[in-house]
């Protein structure tokens, strides 16, 4: 039984088209990549004979640029991803590596504040790009409140914490890593699409 023109038509629409869909949001796809699909229409006549192909009008697609951060070791209040036990007055340096887990480059905003949950509040807090590996804030590494890297791209990170000699109890000091890019690139809109990441460290006097 031969099967309906109708029927063929649409079957083969849809199994020629569904790969744009899964292309489009492909994970891990640069920001700007053009995809291009096309389609080819098939159909048989009542008459019988050879089906006949017929190719639609190309499809281009423009992946979005999308943001996302990542910030090792990571953590919780519950459970901190690093921890610290000072006598007040002295001082300890957190070690992080920040990723550019998106897909285009971006400006990261970071800032460290402490939780809700402090019973005191650190000092300094300033965050350094680590530039030769070495685990400490060296005289050219200066605080930063912002890093630029580019897609898949990463950069240690040290936090420096200071205690005063009246400190006394815990506190969590919270890294905060956020982006923002126009996930548009249209003209004249400010639309946003932020990804924000939070590690807190545990500090103990």
């Amino acid at each position: 039984m031969r099967t309906p023109p109708l029927l063929t038509f649409l079957a083969s629409l849809t199994l020629a088209l569904s790969p744009l869909s899964g292309a489009a949001h492909a994970a891990g796809t640069p920001a700007g990549t053009v995809i291009q699909n096309q389609a080819e229409l098939e159909f048989t006549s009542e008459e019988g004979g050879p089906p006949t192909r017929l190719p639609t009008p190309p499809v281009t697609t423009t992946v979005q640029a999308l943001c996302a951060v990542s910030a090792l070791p990571n953590g919780s209040v519950a459970q901190p991803g690093q921890s610290a036990a000072l006598l007040p007055g002295e001082a300890t340096t957190f070690r992080y590596v920040v990723t550019n887990s998106g897909n285009a480059t971006n400006t990261l905003a970071l800032t460290v504040v402490p939780d809700a949950a402090s019973q005191f509040t650190p000092g300094d807090l300033s965050v350094h790009r680590d530039a030769n590996g070495n685990g400490q804030i060296d005289p050219d590494e200066p605080a930063l409140t912002s890093l630029t890297l580019d897609a898949d791209a990463g950069a240690p990170l040290l936090v420096r914490a200071t205690t005063q000699a009246a400190d006394r109890g815990s506190a969590y000091p919270n890294l905060s890593v956020r982006c923002a890019s126009n996930v548009r690139e249209q003209p004249g809109r400010s639309e946003e699409h932020t990804s924000e990441l939070q590690s807190p460290m545990y500090l103990v006097c």
